[in-house]
């Protein structure tokens, strides 16, 4: 393998060269612990739903919508390991401007994807309770919950993709963005439409 850029304490030397590690957590770089949980998650995914499909006589909406999510997930889920790769987990000024903006551009997409794939994971628990509901009332009141959720994902997404200045929106360091905490407060109050859904 070639030669790694990264400094000698953070390289592994073995049989065959040199390889950047995996995970080496230090008080400067705690990317490699979020790299982990990230993988832990897609690993218990990834079984969730090779049981789900291997018990499933049929498929359906519910099916689609599940899959899709598990997809988009497994994408946001290399958007953050490639961040941790740039810079994520490290302090902004130990990176290069291209570091950063790589980083970025990783971070800005898979906040977006984020927000997709828990919108994709509730309106398939919303369209197996559909499946399931026989009465009228009890229907119109959850495609009135998945008009809802259908709504305030849209608005999430543009106002996470609106949150800098065009033309560049991911660029965190321009004038004009909002504070992030914002943004992390919206997608806790977006999980939390758990309570009512399940």
């Amino acid at each position: 393998m070639a030669e790694s850029n990264l400094p000698d304490n953070l390289v592994f030397h073995g049989n065959g060269g040199s390889y950047p590690p995996h995970g080496r957590i230090t008080a400067e770089n705690h990317g490699p612990a979020v790299v982990v949980a990230t993988w832990i998650m897609v690993c218990l995914m990834g079984l969730a739903i090779i049981a789900l499909f291997g018990t499933r006589p049929s498929f359906g909406r519910d099916s689609m919508t599940i899959f899709s999510a598990c997809v988009l997930a497994l994408i946001q889920s290399v958007l953050v390991h490639l961040a941790v790769n740039r810079g994520l987990g490290r302090h902004r000024n130990k990176l290069s401007l291209e570091d950063y903006a790589y980083y970025s551009k990783a971070v800005f997409t898979s906040q977006i994807l984020m927000l997709l794939v828990h919108y994709l994971a509730k309106l398939t628990l919303l369209l197996v309770f559909l499946q399931l509901t026989p009465s009228k009332p009890m229907r119109r009141m959850l495609w009135a919950c998945i008009t809802l959720l259908s709504l305030w994902a849209c608005a999430a997404i543009i106002t996470c993709s609106t949150q800098c200045p065009l033309p560049q929106p991911w660029d965190l360091s321009a004038a004009g963005c909002y504070h992030q905490g914002m943004h992390h407060d919206r997608a806790r109050a977006f999980q939390s439409t758990r309570i009512p859904t399940q």
